[in-house]
């Protein structure tokens, strides 16, 4: 059928007025949001501005020339370096070099452009900010453009209705001093390219990144390239001026099947000091009213590993730790395989606008983390006394993301270290929990005590209480599916350790795992155990997005409506560590690992190496859920389904991850402010 309106033949279709007046509607009620059409970015390229790392259309070589400290400073305060330049970054000729001195943190000193000479070296001076004895240095150097003039193209996406581009600029850091940098956007049809929108960017005053939406309706229906151009503004400077992964984004209607989706870690949080898993402090009255009380909460939920970095990306991957990859010199974690699908890239590619932000340490882009996230902000601020916790940071952080993206479908990770130890509660909380009969150890140390821990846990469920009162200012909470749990637990000598990593007993591997949202059942509580191996799927699933092949974790969502099969209690759950020292009262135990531990129902087994043999743990935990007989020795014959299954873990292992075809992963770039927060953590000495 034809309509025909003004004595004209429109010649549209009923169907697509009727699509039309559908969205004109929705518009006009804000029930609408945008939608990817194209995202236009090569895959694995990705700069930083900031903290913020996102994926870009072109990146620049560049190394750390020097990293020295105690360099002495001369009484004219200049220091001379002549420093050899690699193989590698030699045939540019001249270099950016950007050197960065430290007090506490690393701050940036004048950069210069400077030519490698015959020897291929180059000669650095840098005047240090403060009058020190010595100098802590680092200097690096990038390859600018070879002309002030740069150009990158895209491929060729047809343009639909009501479609806009969406593009983020901005000048590395080591550049900034060079003054202002002019962007240009340009549609190109076959070999004609014309002016489509410009910028100019003076990166002594705009630090971050530039985000901005230009209008496409001019080219609806039309097949279209896009050319981005950057010109240094002043003659004979040189830049390092990045576009962040252009997209092409559609208006359409909001669906009422297609929530949003939020995942929180907090990190270290013990399901058993939670008030949603019965323990006798109040440390969580916000997460159990708002969470747990309106939503899911899954009663016994194993982390596959009690070390940050690892748990998470097996959170990421739905990968057993000894699967992800090869385990690196220090042992700190793992490069995530390239090969390896993560949930950020899945959704991506369903879809949603992807964000994360995170507290360092760990879960640092280097180890892979960021893949498949279009904004990744590591927050480095030191975990202090202050009233300012970095949780505020973090929370401001991920909110101020939200607010730019809850016009779309969204994908936002947020983890904080708050509760890991160092325990440094604000004074706020200084009374909470004093002399309230709760049992201690009486052998655990003022530092240790688990009154300071349970102060940080209940900092951070009032800070979430913020966090979802600014998500129903911004009208995005019902909408939003939100999930809370954690990497792993935290041990108060119940098996004679403190901290986590050098052990595998409930203390360090039972998390909480709690979902509210669109579809999700208010007040059920699930007591099958279930793993973090299965949270990639069962988000996926919730998500509507598909799975990629070979997930090792089983999706939850059928849990959801219907009473668990005697499969659940079947299927073993694997947990394992490598840390080589375990921290005791009295001070750390060296290991011998790796420890390995598998669950199937109520019985659990452990295997720990002690000298040239192994010895192992059985227990029968419905009816010992602390752990406190080893049932072994008189039962081993009851545990031999078990024993069998541990002493070929390693050999699965290695064989899954050989069927990956990966090469060995290589130690990380790990930076001096890592560094130090990791062992701020704890994790290296």
């Amino acid at each position: 059928m034809w309509l025909r309106g003004n004595g004209q033949d429109s010649r549209r279709p009923l169907r697509w007025i009727v699509a039309a007046a559908a969205i004109l509607l929705a518009c006009s009620r804000g029930e609408e949001r945008y939608e990817y059409v194209a995202r236009l970015g090569p895959r694995g390229v990705s700069e930083t501005l900031g903290d913020e790392t996102r994926p870009s259309l072109q990146s620049f070589r560049s190394t750390t020339l020097l990293l020295e400290r105690g360099i002495e400073i001369p009484e004219d305060r200049t220091v001379e370096l002549s420093i050899q330049v690699p193989r590698a970054l030699r045939d540019a000729g001249k270099l950016l070099v950007a050197p960065y001195s430290r007090t506490r943190q690393w701050n940036p000193l004048p950069a210069s452009v400077l030519s490698v000479d015959p020897e291929g070296r180059v000669r650095v001076v840098v005047t240090p900010h403060a009058s020190a004895d010595s100098l802590e240095l680092w200097v690096k150097a990038f390859v600018p453009p070879p002309s002030p003039i740069a150009v990158e193209t895209t491929r060729a996406v047809e343009i639909p209705r009501g479609a806009a581009l969406e593009i983020g600029m901005g000048v590395l850091e080591a550049a900034r001093d060079q003054g202002p940098v002019q962007f240009r956007v340009e549609v190109c049809r076959d070999d004609e390219c014309t002016h489509l929108a410009g910028f100019e960017l003076d990166p002594r005053s705009e630090t971050r990144w530039r985000d901005e939406r230009i209008s496409l309706a001019d080219f609806a229906g039309e097949e279209v390239a896009f050319r981005f151009e950057t010109r240094v503004a002043t003659p004979g400077n040189v830049s390092l001026p990045v576009w962040s992964a252009p997209a092409v984004v559609r208006r359409v209607p909001k669906r009422s099947d297609t929530p949003n989706l939020i995942l929180i870690s907090l990190d270290t949080l013990r399901a058993d000091h939670t008030t949603s898993y019965g323990y006798a402090r109040d440390t969580t009255p916000f997460i159990d009213r708002a969470l747990a009380q309106r939503g899911t909460v899954f009663e016994t939920v194993v982390s596959s590993i009690p070390l940050t970095s690892p748990s998470h990306m097996t959170m990421f991957t739905s990968q057993l730790p000894s699967v992800q990859s090869e385990v690196t010199r220090r042992g700190l974690g793992r490069v995530l395989s390239s090969d390896i699908p993560t949930l950020a890239e899945v959704l991506r590619d369903h879809g949603f606008a992807t964000g994360a932000v995170t507290e360092n340490g760990a879960l640092v882009r280097t180890r892979g983390f960021d893949r498949g996230f279009d904004a990744y902000r590591e927050n480095h601020t030191e975990k202090t006394s202050g009233p300012r916790k970095p949780m505020d940071t973090s929370v401001d952080r991920a909110l101020d993301w939200l607010r730019h993206h809850r016009d779309r479908r969204f994908f936002l990770f947020l983890h904080t270290y708050q509760p890991h130890n160092p325990y440094l509660p604000s004074a706020e909380y200084r009374e909470l929990f004093v002399d309230d009969g709760v049992p201690v150890s009486p052998d655990i140390t003022p530092r240790w005590q688990p009154a300071l821990y349970d102060r940080e846990i209940r900092g951070a469920d009032d800070r979430l209480r913020g966090f979802f009162d600014a998500l129903e200012a911004l009208g995005i909470l019902e909408e939003t599916l939100v999930v809370l749990t954690s990497d792993h637990g935290e041990a108060f000598l119940e098996h004679g350790y403190l901290a986590h990593g050098g052990d595998l007993h409930e203390e360090v591997l039972r998390v909480p795992l709690i979902l509210r949202g669109p579809g999700i059942p208010a007040g059920r509580r699930i007591p099958v155990p279930v793993g973090l191996v299965d949270l990639m799927p069962t988000l996926l699933d919730l998500a509507g997005a598909p799975h990629p092949n070979a997930l090792m974790g089983r999706s939850l969502v059928p849990l959801l409506s219907q009473p668990p099969d005697a499969s659940w209690n079947e299927r073993p759950l694997f947990s394992e560590t490598w840390s080589p020292k375990a921290l005791r009262a009295d001070g750390p135990e060296t290991l011998t690992p790796p420890f390995f531990s598998v669950r199937m129902g109520t019985r659990k087994l452990i295997r720990k190496r002690r000298g040239g043999e192994y010895r192992y743990y059985y227990y029968q935990l419905d009816r010992d859920p602390g752990e406190q007989h080893n049932r072994y020795p008189e039962s081993a014959a009851e545990a031999q389904d078990l024993r069998a299954l541990l002493d070929g873990y390693e050999e699965m292992t290695e064989a899954l991850r050989a069927k990956r075809q990966t090469g060995p992963a290589g130690e990380p770039d790990i930076d001096d402010d890592t560094l130090r927060m990791l062992r701020n953590l704890g994790y290296i000495e």
